[in-house]
């Protein structure tokens, strides 16, 4: 009895040192580094460019820099990309020529940095375990390696997504909102509506939340500075809707691919749940079977959702952003 007693707490110490290195900080890194040889890797390989990148980097080697800020485009009947990232990409292929290699540079680095964004912000809010794992799935995400070597803006929407939940939690631990605070705050968010037309939702919930939330509190410094804030974002909105992307909602080659159900329909239902599945469950979790994925997901939400009930607010709101851009 005393011999079996004796096993049983070897091998739970043997366990709990084995999550202790796979949970190390040293273990993070080194999976981060992996992440960045799969991502260098297919970059390396110089796939030849799909349909729609062919189209996108016709547009932009095409376009002068002026052309790209007064949206004249090289087709309305293409979707008009976001200008905060033909311009960096303009720039990209000036400076190291007119190449494959030179348009997926940027999607390139901002995979590589979301690794760094992700790691950071896991540590902000999950116990050392959780941080190794969800970190693994990141890593190990097929979308995001493959979106990482694309003429995409997929790639640098991902590291726009992180880094403002990066600024949203630096202000919320903020207790006074001074107005380089606020400036910085509105700068970011505005240039982030430059790169990704998705983030003006993101920072919509963003600002609403934080805003009700000062108010609730009373922190009125807090609250004027968040107002100016959203009021930069929601100026470049308009700026953005007016010159950029109101041809592309207008056209009806553009409507006419979108979904043609009801949106509160039950074809519309199904089909977002297909969608869901397939795109974030089976393509974004990665190298895991499908049910796997789904495991971990509920078990991390329930478990989250008991400790910390604000955490798993964010957390959520964050899974869901990147549902609807990786799509």
């Amino acid at each position: 009895m005393v011999g079996e007693i004796l096993l049983v707490q070897r091998i739970q110490c043997y366990w709990w040192q084995v999550l202790s290195h796979l949970s190390s900080h040293r273990f993070n890194i080194a999976l981060i580094f992996f992440g960045i040889l799969l991502r260098v890797k297919l970059y390396l390989a110089n796939n030849s460019f799909r349909l729609d990148e062919a189209w996108l980097a016709l547009d932009i080697s095409t376009r002068t820099f002026s052309k790209i800020i007064l949206a004249k485009i090289f087709s309305y009947d293409l979707p008009t990309p976001p200008p905060g990232f033909v311009l960096i990409e303009k720039a990209f292929i000036t400076l190291f020529g007119n190449n494959e290699y030179a348009f997926r540079l940027f999607p390139l680095l901002c995979g590589i940095a979301s690794l760094f964004l992700f790691y950071e912000l896991l540590k902000k809010s999950v116990d050392r375990f959780t941080v190794s794992l969800a970190l693994f799935f990141f890593v190990c995400s097929d979308i995001l390696i493959y979106n990482s070597s694309q003429l995409k803006q997929y790639s640098s929407g991902v590291f726009v997504v992180l880094l403002l939940y990066h600024l949203m939690l630096r202000v919320d631990s903020l207790k006074k909102m001074t107005i380089s605070h606020s400036m910085g705050y509105g700068l970011a968010g505005a240039i982030a509506i430059t790169m990704l037309y998705p983030s003006v939702f993101i920072l919509a919930g963003i600002g609403v939340t934080q805003i009700s939330s000062a108010f609730y509190k009373k922190e009125w410094e807090k609250f004027r500075g968040l107002l100016f804030s959203a009021f930069l974002w929601f100026t470049v909105f308009i700026i953005i809707y007016a010159v950029y992307c109101y041809y592309m909602f207008h056209n009806q080659i553009m409507q006419q691919g979108t979904n043609p159900y009801f949106v509160w329909s039950f074809e519309n239902a199904q089909f977002l749940f297909g969608w869901f599945t397939q795109v974030f469950l089976v393509r974004t979790v990665g190298l895991v079977p499908f049910w796997i994925g789904l495991y971990f997901i509920l078990a991390g939400a329930i478990l989250l959702m008991r400790r910390n009930k604000k955490t798993f607010s964010h957390w959520l709101y964050l899974y869901f952003s990147f549902f609807w851009l990786l799509h």
